[in-house]
């Protein structure tokens, strides 16, 4: 173990004037903070001088700092880069996290091909072709290629069933495709609508308006007037999409001032921060090609002492450095607050435990790909465009020229005002859920006889149907409600079909011996869902591998399953705790409980159908390889056959009609 004693004038004689990275150490060599500076020793000193004006928090941090390291770099901006990647590989305990552990979706057109299609993406874009996003969310995406679906009817098939069609599938007969399969549409019609949909994604509607308008007019002319009203439904559709969009032709490349010229439909980010009593949310809207492709909101841990300069200051870097967005990065990032690169804890630093393993001895060039975002203290905001540091290190990152701007006046103010009012509204949303929660926690608290507020509460529950497929689940919740990452399932082997008791002890078993292979921290409230028999079998499971200091319950259903009317059991105690209905203790039973329902109950349906995937056309009897093979091709894949009726099925070569019912039967009884 180190010495406990720590020299800051020693340390700071040792520091050079240089821009870098520190990484400030607690008594066991963990790491309790990461920062970045212009000038190390500037930066150093301010923590260790007047030691009376810092904050609380602050205080806590210097006064558990036991040895400093550094990283010398040739500039600020490597040393931004080194920071982001210390702080989402060590997570340290006194930087706030924010986690976000999906990559974002996109729409993916594989352009070269001689018929492209059209379908959702998410991941790496190595593959040729165009991509289009990000989208926050895969309903987005999924909503936006139904609409391109009625618009254009571009296949969204994938690549094996397209090639291997011999007829068209249900969608060219719902009129949601033309068929290019089978050759209902030549190369060069089907690139015109191909076109059209290129120029949907990049903004521009007026154009295409403009096309299907002398279409419409041309149709008409010919009498025509069945392709005359197609396109005039197809410009109303358009027309109406335009007049739900925010952002509009109007937007002249900049709005604040900054633009001018010729005028286009920007591809912008537009960031608001908003922070009260002691939380802070975080919008993100996406703007591409001038259409809002929606938002996703951000809630930092504990932020109780950060502005909301400070949380964007810190947001920035870490959100657009994070690997699997850096091609995603527009050009222009709109921002509500002034924010500033010189980072100065003394001036308010917010700190958090969060509970984080911590990973000993790291490299300093160590590059993760997490999401962890940090909020630290700033001073000396600035006006207009962001400390060029920042600028300079996303434009390194993205490979072009990246502006960051607190918009004044023009239409850019409009989509900020937008950004910040949904700030606000999920920050009023997620105090008043914060409220009622910490109400619900100190109820527990009483109801059970606590010590303590559990800090931490994971639940279990088995879903199966009739012993097939069986699934067990562990949710946790914390003081701010469900941890999600923290959420696992146990996919059951080697048990009965239908005995629930050993696939709890399966799931307890290797949840707890992880937990404790791994260091990491026990709950301090189990949740059983089930009565006296479950409950003993959880504390049996315990029991075994050592584990103490757990209060456990189980939790069963009252009269007819009605919810309110739950007992709970303890170990050594013969009678249930039955709880009044408008208790919030068992309000929160019930919340964590349903939720480990759903989590399992969504797990068991996952797998059952992984299994009918490949094992329900093999099960039909007169269904052999090869008439799998006809009905997969030409009705497009299971899903295709799951859709289609008995008459749809009989049309397949080799399926007569009886056949064609059982297969229906198979499927939808």
């Amino acid at each position: 173990m180190p010495d406990t004693h720590f020299d800051p004038i020693a340390c700071l004689a040792a520091t050079p004037n240089r821009p870098g990275v520190y990484r400030m150490l607690g008594e066991e060599e963990e790491i309790l903070y990461v920062g970045k500076a212009g000038d190390l020793k500037k930066r150093l000193a301010s923590y260790f001088r007047d030691a009376g004006q810092l904050q609380g928090k602050v205080r806590a941090l210097v006064s558990r700092i036991r040895s400093v390291e550094v990283t010398v770099t040739h500039t600020e901006t490597e040393a931004l880069l080194l920071e982001n990647n210390l702080i989402k590989s060590l997570h340290p305990r006194y930087n706030i996290l924010l986690r976000d552990d999906k990559s974002y979706p996109y729409l993916y057109l594989a352009a070269q091909d001689s018929f492209p299609g059209l379908r959702f993406h998410r991941g790496s874009r190595q593959r040729p072709g165009r991509y289009f996003g990000p989208f926050p969310s895969a309903g987005a995406v999924r909503e936006t290629l139904q609409l391109l679906q009625k618009l254009f009817r571009v296949r969204q098939c994938e690549d094996s069933v397209f090639r291997n069609r011999s007829r068209p599938c249900l969608q060219y007969q719902i009129a949601r495709c033309k068929a290019p399969c089978v050759g209902f549409i030549d190369q060069a019609a089907y690139a015109e609508d191909v076109g059209h949909t290129l120029m949907f994604l990049e903004g521009k509607d007026q154009e295409i308006i403009e096309g299907f308008v002398l279409r419409m007019d041309e149709a008409a002319k010919a009498l025509d007037y069945e392709r005359a009203a197609q396109h005039r439904d197809t410009i109303r559709t358009l027309r109406r999409i335009q007049e739900h969009q925010h952002i509009d032709s109007r937007e002249s490349g900049g709005g604040d001032g900054h633009g001018g010229g010729k005028k286009t439909r920007p591809d912008i980010d537009v960031v608001a921060a908003a922070c009260r009593d002691g939380v802070a949310a975080v919008a993100v809207f996406f703007i591409r090609a001038g259409r809002n492709l929606g938002n996703k909101t951000f809630f930092p841990r504990q932020a109780a002492e950060a502005s909301a300069a400070q949380v964007l200051t810190a947001f920035l870097p870490q959100y657009y450095l994070a690997a699997q967005r850096d091609d995603a990065i527009p050009n222009r990032i709109l921002i509500n607050e002034a924010i500033n690169d010189e980072r100065d804890v003394p001036c308010g630093m917010p700190v958090s435990a969060l509970g984080e393993p911590h990973r000993q001895n790291p490299t300093p060039n160590d590059a993760v790909h997490d999401d962890a975002v940090r909020l630290a203290a700033h001073r000396h905001p600035t006006e207009g465009h962001a400390h060029g540091t920042l600028e300079a290190a996303l434009s390194e990152h993205a490979g072009k020229k990246i502006t960051i701007t607190r918009p004044q006046r023009g239409e850019a103010v409009h989509w900020l005002e937008m950004a910040v009012e949904n700030a606000e509204l999920a920050l009023a949303r997620r105090l008043v859920d914060r409220s009622t929660l910490g109400q619900r926690f100190e109820a527990l608290q009483a109801a059970l006889d606590l010590a303590e507020i559990p800090g931490s509460i994971e639940c279990f529950d088995v879903s199966h149907t009739g012993g097939d497929a069986p699934v067990a689940a562990c949710v946790v919740f914390g003081a701010e409600g469900p941890v999600k990452s923290d959420y696992r399932r146990f996919t059951l082997k080697d048990i009965t079909p239908g005995d629930d008791y050993a696939g709890l002890k399966q799931a307890l078993r290797r949840r707890y011996t992880r937990v404790q292979k791994a260091g990491a921290r026990l709950p301090d409230l189990l949740l059983i869902d089930g009565g006296k028999g479950q409950l003993a079998q959880a504390v049996a499971i315990l029991a075994e591998l050592q584990v103490s200091g757990v209060t456990v319950v189980g939790v069963a259903k009252g009269p007819e399953r009605k919810p309110g009317f739950e007992s709970l059991f303890f170990p050594h105690r013969e009678a249930p705790l039955i709880l009044p209905p408008d208790s919030g203790a068992l309000h929160l039973i019930g919340q964590v409980r349903d939720e480990a329902h759903r989590f399992a109950v969504a797990g068991h349906r996952a797998r059952r159908a992984r299994a009918r995937n490949t094992s329900v056309l093999e099960g039909i009897p007169g269904v052999g390889a090869k008439r799998r093979r006809q009905l997969l091709n030409e009705l497009g894949g299971l899903q295709g056959i799951k859709r289609a009726g008995v008459e749809d099925l009989a049309k397949v070569r080799g399926i007569s009609f009886t056949l064609a019912k059982t297969i229906y039967r198979t499927f939808h009884e």
